[in-house]
């Protein structure tokens, strides 16, 4: 079973935090969830929080693969040639139609199979180290 967890970008303090707990709010007169309420180390109800989940994988180094992590992926240009090439690209981890892959560069194409996030290796986040998307 995967694991659901959560870490948080705080855009208020300009930086990341773990998640402590999340709460769902409850109006009583609408006997609905309203908002929810996320608890992070030193943030306050004010600031602006983003929640990324964690995909439940790890990457070549053992490092968690979050949503929106920036991974440097591994890509041949001929896979069954003996010229074939490697090429590298940095990549945005995205959940997209029910399941967590990377946004591929845009002149290479939509985007691909998540299934070789293992392989890849979590370089930054599109948070603290957006350059790294533009490389």
């Amino acid at each position: 079973m995967r694991e659901i967890k959560f870490r948080a970008w705080n855009e208020t303090h300009g930086k990341m935090q773990d998640i402590l707990e999340l709460n769902w709010l409850y109006n009583e007169d609408t006997d609905s969830r309203t908002d929810l309420w996320i608890i992070t180390e030193n943030a306050r109800c004010d600031d602006k929080i983003t929640l990324m989940q964690y995909t439940g994988l790890k990457d070549k180094n053992g490092r968690e693969i979050y949503e929106g992590d920036i991974i440097k992926v591994e890509h041949l240009d001929k896979p069954y040639s003996p010229k074939a090439r490697h090429k590298y690209f940095n990549c945005e981890v995205v959940f997209y139609e029910g399941h967590f892959t990377y946004e591929w560069p845009k002149d290479y194409g939509n985007f691909r199979c998540g299934s070789f996030l293992e392989r890849s290796e979590v370089i930054g986040n599109i948070y603290e180290n957006k350059e790294l998307i533009n490389d």
